[in-house]
């Protein structure tokens, strides 16, 4: 009898859990049934997976977005037949009207990885310098400056001295005291990094 209590009570514990045991105790004694489980569904197929569009790498990227300036300004030249001189200043090759779209879009295209690139050093210092004060608000300091020297690149390009000269000057102005001082902060930033 003591065997067939602590068996009935071990196949009340395993019959809770889903695991039955084919053992009982000597008698009567009958097999509960098993516990009705619901059929599981299949899987959901998985989902195919989006054609790739285009591939790009990182270096031809960063090839190409320090190259369109130099691209812009060169082609801004060459197709330029009014200026005499064979080396024209910027302002004077980007003066005409097919040459200063071309020097606007070179210059759209390359300012918009530059924002990138500037919130990416700003994630990499943070990371470096959450902890130390000087340095945790210089970081700050650098991405404003350096956002603030790229949109005054875009002010300087797409607003000519001809149209608003006032805010052309100020465009200018943005863009050489921001630069100076994201040169700046960055020099500092790396020397503390080392």
């Amino acid at each position: 009898p003591s065997s067939s209590s602590s068996s009935s009570s071990s196949s009340r514990m395993l019959q809770g859990s889903h695991v039955i045991l084919g053992c009982y105790g000597d008698g009567d004694e009958r097999a509960p049934a098993a516990p009705a489980l619901a059929p599981v569904p299949p899987a959901p197929a998985p989902a195919p997976a989006p054609a790739l569009l285009l591939r790009l790498s990182l270096s031809g990227c960063v090839r190409t977005t320090v190259l369109l300036p130099l691209l812009g300004l060169t082609a801004c030249v060459f197709i330029s037949s009014v200026v005499p001189n064979y080396l024209p200043s910027i302002s004077a090759a980007i003066s005409l009207e097919p040459e200063g779209h071309i020097w606007r879009l070179c210059i759209g295209l390359h300012s918009a990885p530059r924002f990138l690139v500037s919130f990416t050093y700003f994630r990499l210092y943070k990371g470096h310098f959450s902890s130390r004060f000087p340095e945790s608000s210089l970081v700050l300091l650098n991405v404003f400056f350096s956002a603030s020297e790229n949109l005054g690149l875009l002010l300087l390009t797409y607003v000519s001295s001809n149209e608003t000269y006032s805010v052309h000057k100020g465009g200018f102005l943005q863009f050489i005291i921001c630069s100076i001082i994201y040169m700046i902060t960055t020099c500092r930033l790396w020397s503390r990094i080392k």
